[in-house]
């Protein structure tokens, strides 16, 4: 989460306002506010328990930088409706899929739809490294942000050979393994981390349906007249 805010400060660095949910882990909200963007909350759909979209579009205005949308203990919390308007409003989504490794909204994996993404793989989530996570994009400029980020802020991180010559360039006096671009701190995981992920990846399906088949274990011993039952 800190890494994708800090992205969003490099594009924008006069700030403005974030739509996030109520609902969702606390590092969602501070890493906005560490960033220097103020938090709007729009309330949640009780189905999806994610933010409800009509309630996302209510808060668009001016300052909006992104919408931080967070999908909630394996459900989808997208819909097409919201995804067409933000592209139309050029409002950025950035997904929170800490708790949803693996689930989809029209068979496209959650995490592959906005412009970022964040992965945990804290040991109670669907694959874990113990600790640590992922950040996920398909725009290649944030890609080698991210890289330089998650390490001090070093140019040497990024892989991108015409990014290393335009730093060398702008800064000839400076020894070209310790340029650094950003303001940042150290937020890489192990090798150890990776070699756990990888191995856990592979069977990753299979935890899903798992876990799915203990979720519908339990709601049909959940009396309905008291609870909520209709996820």
């Amino acid at each position: 989460n800190l890494l994708t805010m800090a992205i969003l400060k490099i594009r924008h660095p006069e700030g403005g306002e974030v739509i996030v949910p109520p609902l969702a882990w606390v590092s969602d909200i501070t890493s906005v506010l560490q960033n220097g963007f103020k938090p709007v909350f729009a309330d949640i759909d009780p189905r999806t328990m994610a933010m409800h979209p009509a309630q996302i579009l209510s808060r668009i205005n001016d300052e909006t930088r992104a919408v931080f949308l967070t999908h909630v203990q394996g459900f989808d919390g997208l819909t097409d409706d919201l995804l067409d308007e933000l592209k139309r409003r050029e409002i950025p989504l950035i997904e929170d899929v800490c708790e949803s490794h693996g689930a989809t909204h029209n068979d496209k994996r959650l995490g592959s739809l906005g412009w970022m993404s964040n992965f945990s793989f804290y040991y109670a989530h669907h694959m874990s490294t113990i600790e640590g996570g992922m950040v996920c994009t398909n725009d290649p400029k944030v890609y080698q942000q991210a890289r330089m980020l998650r390490s001090h802020g070093m140019v040497r991180e990024a892989n991108d050979p015409d990014l290393h010559t335009a730093y060398q360039s702008a800064n000839p006096e400076l020894n070209p393994d310790f340029i650094f671009a950003f303001s940042a701190y150290n937020t890489r995981n192990t090798e150890i981390g990776g070699i756990l992920g990888r191995s856990q990846l592979k069977r990753l399906d299979r935890i899903v349906e798992c876990r799915t088949r203990n979720f519908l274990r339990f709601l049909k011993q959940i009396d309905s007249d008291k609870y909520r039952t209709d996820f």
